[in-house]
């Protein structure tokens, strides 16, 4: 793709986005796909789409079917909502495999073509490729983008969230349950201790949880965050309660963690706008104070001058009358003078108070505010702590990763059994509570253990391109997977409902960027390394233009 063609992808707000693969500052739009894009409302004949349920069961997952261009969204329960779909025509192909919703926005207008209105956007990639309202002709027309009938992008958009897992493949994929022993399920955090007799129990002390250590790393707590720690309590002494089992998990604690660091936040919130207010009212007294001695130190002048004027009388004074009364005069400047000395004085020392107590409450404002960011900083790492956690065994690249909250957790080298035989890439989300500590899975095979398929510019024109057979997972993905207890003790804690395990023969993506889940391009990758080499390269070029200008 030339440069010129790969930035018909981009849009205005290009500054806000960054891939980590290649530290640059990616684009946070799309631009329309065609002229055709520009009409935000197709016809109600092009709109055919079933309305979304507004609240879905537990995690969703879409399914773009590029083959029959439509696009599946289901949950626990089956399908949610179903919609034909326009995707990338020849020479602009939608790439394919495992994405997730990177961005959205309600309104959303290109940079190009006369800032044309793309509705309803939902981007899965950051080189340019999102869902969106737009025309659909009844065949792929894009530029790559997934366009959405009107009306179904607009319910859709109520539907789905950041992070909503978006499988893209070439035919008609359904999630299927799944059980298998290798699959994660939630474990305590500790075994649970007996809870004592209430009249037992000593004060609480926390006890610090393993940190999470990166592969030959410093040991670092996950997410940078404490893990919150239940305390331990000895066992009952007393024979007459029943001792009962306390069942605390990583997550409950988390829970409990999050809850006190937003009360923490909101405190510290108050006492931050309370501090800010203490500034405002002591700058006002200390305005007026500096404004009180400033119209005091000319009265002052004024005094003085009273004085030398009364002196000058007594010495021109021409008679002993004269003179008498020049000096009564002068007498009384000298006790008025004397008083304004005096007052002048106190409101300089007042002015200084208030001078000082302005600088006092501004440290502590200053104070204040760092503790409440402080405060936000460590509630959106306790919040984090409760996002699933996502799991990415590569057999190209020979690791495991993990990320929570779209951020890298840690990665380890793993190894596939077999790793010389293809395993495909599938996707296990967990979609449902099994009851206690117990989730269950499901699973879409993008593609199944097979030989990479020839690029579409190798194929003789009219050739179809093979697909891969879906193959037997239990028996030929999962059985290939061990994990190690001390990885387990590391991962397990932390699943729960939206949690993910991605399989794949592919590393994974350049679009695996900040803030983003884990990006798996099993079609398309080459595209996107050739778009933000030549992304760098003009914006190289343009800012080598701008200091030539200087």
């Amino acid at each position: 793709m030339s440069s010129t063609v790969a930035l018909r992808c981009l849009s205005s707000n290009r500054s806000s986005m960054a891939l980590l693969a290649v530290s640059l500052a990616a684009l946070s739009a799309v631009a329309p796909e065609s002229a055709l894009a520009q009409s935000t409302r197709p016809r109600a004949a092009q709109s055919p789409a079933p309305r979304p349920a507004s609240q879905p069961a537990g995690p969703l997952i879409g399914v773009v079917s590029l083959g029959s261009q439509k696009v599946t969204f289901y949950n626990r329960h089956g399908v949610v909502a179903q919609s034909p779909i326009s995707s990338g025509r020849k020479g602009f192909e939608t790439p394919e495999g495992v994405f997730s919703i990177l961005e959205r926005k309600e309104e959303h207008f290109s940079n190009l073509y006369d800032d044309a209105s793309m509705p309803f956007m939902q981007r899965i990639t950051w080189s340019g490729v999102a869902m969106h309202a737009g025309n659909l002709p009844g065949y792929a027309a894009s530029h790559g983008c997934i366009r959405l009938p009107y009306s179904f992008a607009e319910r859709l958009f109520g539907l789905t969230k950041l992070n909503t897992r978006i499988v893209v493949t070439q035919r008609d994929v359904v999630p299927q349950p799944i059980a298998h022993p290798v699959l994660f399920q939630p474990r305590l955090a500790s075994e649970p201790p007996v809870a004592a007799a209430p009249s037992a129990a000593p004060p609480a002390t926390p006890r610090p949880a393993p940190a999470f250590k990166s592969e030959g790393g410093a040991e670092t707590p996950m997410m940078l965050g404490v893990r919150p720690a239940r305390p331990e309590t000895p066992e009952a002494t007393s024979p007459t309660p029943a001792p009962q089992r306390e069942v605390t998990t990583v997550l409950e604690a988390a829970r409990v963690q999050q809850a006190a660091a937003t009360q923490k936040a909101a405190e510290a919130n108050k006492i931050a706008d309370a501090a800010k207010l203490v500034v405002k009212t002591r700058l006002v007294e200390a305005q007026k104070a500096e404004r009180a001695s400033k119209a005091q130190t000319a009265l002052l002048k004024r005094a003085e001058g009273k004085v030398v004027a009364a002196e000058r009388a007594t010495t021109r004074a021409r008679s002993e009358e004269a003179a008498e009364k020049a000096k009564e005069a002068h007498t009384r400047a000298l006790e008025e003078l004397e008083a304004v000395k005096k007052l002048t004085d106190d409101l300089k020392t007042a002015a200084l108070e208030r001078s000082t107590e302005v600088r006092s409450a501004t440290d502590a404002a200053k104070a204040a505010d760092a503790a409440r960011n402080a405060a936000q900083a460590e509630a959106r790492i306790a919040a984090r702590m409760l996002d699933p956690i996502s799991v990415f065994v590569s057999r190209k690249a020979g690791r495991l990763y993990v990320r929570q909250g779209r951020n890298p957790v840690f990665d380890v080298a793993f190894t596939i059994k077999d790793p010389q035989r293809p395993i495909g890439t599938h996707v296990f989300t967990a979609m449902e509570d099994a009851g206690p500590n117990q989730v269950r899975w499901n699973i879409v095979t993008v593609e199944g253990g097979q030989a990479d398929t020839p690029p579409p510019q190798s194929r003789k024109r009219g050739e179809t391109s093979p697909r891969p057979a879906p193959i037997d997972v239990s028996g030929s993905v999962l059985t290939r997977l061990e994990f190690p207890q001390d990885l387990l003790d590391r991962i397990t804690p932390y699943v729960q409902l939206g949690s993910s395990l991605v399989v794949s023969d592919h590393a994974p993506s350049i679009e695996t960027g900040r803030n983003t889940d884990f990006v798996v391009q099993t079609r398309g990758e080459e595209r996107a390394r050739e778009f933000i080499a030549n992304y760098v390269a003009e914006q190289k070029a343009a800012e080598q233009q701008k200091k030539g200008y200087r």
